[in-house]
């Protein structure tokens, strides 16, 4: 099996990736997220966000609530299921970031916390697909994390 495949089986199986990302939101880091998310927003021209890799929903619901119509994208049908349960009004899509199952186009695409977790070819293969579906001159916002507790 290759590593993206264990990847994937260990992602989609394993409850615990949506425990600790419930965990990870319960605390002062939403603070510092949702003033992001603020300096993001004025940026975005429209009013349709395809969040990627969207896990329980935060910044899809942080989106929501300011008026934009935002669609949650996870490969992780337990993990979407937590942000369903949380705000059952937005649109979630279990779907993988290589293959997205849209035309667009979306006036920005997050993908936040996501690429850098990614093998190198998957990471292509999604911007590819951000490149299909976003609009010209949409915005992309990428944030990578970076754990200096190692």
């Amino acid at each position: 099996m290759d590593p993206l495949e264990e990847r994937r089986l260990l992602y989609t199986s394993n409850d615990l990736a949506a425990r600790i990302e419930i965990e990870r939101y319960d605390s002062l880091e939403s603070i510092r997220r949702t003033r992001g998310l603020q300096r993001i927003a004025i940026h975005i021209r429209g009013k349709n966000i395809l969040d990627i890799g969207c896990g329980i929903g935060y910044d899809t619901r942080a989106f929501g609530l300011q008026g934009y119509s935002v669609v949650g994208v996870d490969p992780s049908k337990r993990v979407l299921q937590y942000a369903k349960d949380f705000d059952p009004h937005t649109h979630y899509v279990n779907a993988w970031s290589t293959n997205l199952p849209f035309r667009g186009p979306f006036d920005g695409v997050l993908l936040h916390s996501v690429l850098h977790m990614m093998p190198p070819d998957h990471a292509t293969r999604t911007i590819h697909e951000i490149s299909r579906v976003i609009k010209p001159n949409g915005i992309c916002s990428i944030r990578l994390e970076h754990d200096t507790t190692d």
